[in-house]
């Protein structure tokens, strides 16, 4: 098993294929050039649980400001 990194760096561009699609994206890593794409935001989170050896509970996650209730 590798050792946790402590730092990383990645240059992350998000696009929709289609006007309502699903958003797709790629990580670049600009010290390595390496390129990590993928299909949907779920396959995004995926691969950085893999690169922090974290996972995201969904409990941690928080709502998206426009869906985010106030309650008083």
């Amino acid at each position: 098993m590798m050792a946790k990194r402590e730092y990383m760096a990645y240059l992350l561009r998000l696009w929709r294929e289609k006007q309502d699609g699903s958003w797709r994206g790629l990580l670049e890593n600009p010290n390595s050039g390496e390129r990590l794409g993928f299909a949907t935001l779920a396959d995004l989170v995926a691969l950085l649980e893999d690169k922090t050896g974290e996972s995201v509970q969904a409990s941690e996650q928080q709502p998206h400001p426009a869906e985010a209730e106030t309650h008083l």
